[in-house]
């Protein structure tokens, strides 16, 4: 058995340009000489909604409670299949990898920035979901008055060097001395923890970076290893400034200019707010919160699908470089489809999700196995071994008694589901 699994391994063929959403990878591998012909007359249709699928392998395996040696199927074809998330995973490893070893010539610079003060310049060139800091926090506290009290008797107490970098950072609150409690309202970043006690952090890194309403990164907290990271959302070129935005991006200029002015004191002079017009942006912006919200209040699955796709459609519109507000659409819409059993949407939905989640989150963020989670939570049982079967006789040429005949003894128990996956794929389920 061991020996047929390293010969059909060694039997793939490499799929390369396959990061559009359109299945290319998939119709590529369907075109390989070595499938059947009818394999090669894949629908592209079909090969959208496997490619959302594919990396869903793993999750339905398990969900259906099928063996350890069909759950390593899965996950070594979900591994082989070049997706746009896999693709993007891939490259995002070789990018962080990259990062770390450039960190001495300098990924990113604090330099004075005209009207700015001091930011964050990019030194080298960035793509969307490159990794451009990941930083521990210097301290954690909460809004409490007990907790900035205590963190600010740490503060005092911390080495010269480190309580200089600290008094060095933006102060918002204070007019003439600068104040350590001041430091860290301008300057605390919520952790995204789930505690209801809203924690904040301090970075002395993080802290460089400015606001922008178009904002090119984005930053993502990761509990488990308690850090900060930001990642590119969009082609960043050297000698741009990176920003990250302080506020909720979904709102008409004249509130983001106050909520801005009286938390962080400043008024903001990106490209959004100074257009001479921004009326038709106003318009969009206040369109994205409404929708937004309604996505937490419809009661109707089909309601919630049109709404998450007028709100894809109109980030698109509005040029808005952030991920996770695409990520919080796609989660509803895909949700929402499952309900309705449209099996066309839903892998969309999972694959532009796992997209933007490894964009603006990374490879190990608990947001990039959302998906997968999705799947388990939300396929029935059919539904999964359809898919389950649709995709894996793409990967195994299934002549089936020929491989049914190949697996071990501890898996033959399982002959009937694959002999009523095989007998289903020409079924058109998507």
């Amino acid at each position: 058995m061991a020996q047929r699994f390293v010969s059909l391994r060694s039997s793939w063929h490499r799929v390369r340009d396959s990061s559009d959403l359109n299945g290319g990878g998939i119709v590529k591998l369907c075109s390989a000489r070595k499938l059947p012909n009818e394999l090669k007359q894949l629908r592209k249709q079909e090969a959208r909604a496997i490619g959302g699928y594919c990396l869903l392998l793993p999750a339905i395996a398990k969900f259906m409670s099928l063996s350890q040696w069909t759950q390593k199927i899965c996950v070594f074809c979900a591994q082989r299949v070049k997706t746009p998330v896999a693709v993007a995973e891939a490259a995002s490893k070789e990018q962080d990898a990259a990062s770390v070893r450039g960190r001495k010539g300098k990924a990113f610079e604090i330099v004075e920035v005209e009207g700015s003060g001091l930011g964050a310049v990019a030194c080298k060139d960035f793509h969307p979901g490159e990794l451009v800091l990941t930083e521990e926090p210097l301290c954690k506290f909460e809004s409490s008055d007990a907790s900035l009290r205590m963190v600010e008797r740490k503060c005092a107490n911390l080495p010269d060097d480190l309580r200089k970098k600290v008094l060095s950072l933006e102060d918002s609150f204070s007019f003439d001395t600068k104040t350590f409690r001041g430091i860290l309202e301008t300057n605390g970043m919520v952790c995204e923890s789930g505690s209801d006690s809203d924690p904040k952090a301090l970075f002395l890194e993080v802290s460089r970076f400015n606001h922008s309403c178009n904002a090119n990164c984005d930053y993502s907290w990761r509990d488990r290893q308690n850090c900060m990271d930001i990642y590119a959302q969009t082609i960043i070129r050297a000698g741009e400034e990176l920003c990250i935005p302080y506020i909720d991006l979904r709102e008409p200029r004249q509130v983001r200019q106050q909520l801005l002015k009286e938390n962080w004191r400043f008024r903001c002079r990106c490209e959004v707010c100074c257009l001479k017009d921004f009326s038709e942006s106003d318009r969009r912006r206040l369109r994205l919160g409404e929708l937004s919200a309604l996505l937490y209040s419809s009661r109707t699955s089909g309601r919630t699908l049109r709404i998450a796709k007028k709100l894809l459609k109109l980030y698109n519109d509005e040029h808005i470089s952030a991920q996770s507000y695409k990520l919080e659409a796609c989660k509803f819409g895909y949700r929402a489809s499952l309900d309705l059993n449209d099996n066309e949407i839903a892998p969309r939905f999972a694959q532009l999700g796992l997209k933007s989640a490894m964009i603006c989150h990374g490879p190990e963020h608990e947001e990039t196995q959302a998906p997968a989670v999705w799947a388990s939570n939300g396929l029935c049982a059919s539904t999964a071994s359809i898919v389950l079967s649709s995709v894996l006789s793409i990967f195994f040429p299934l002549n089936s008694i020929g491989f049914l005949g190949s697996l071990d003894a501890h898996v033959r128990s399982e002959t009937l589901f694959f002999r009523t996956c095989i007998s289903l794929r020409g079924f058109a389920i998507f």
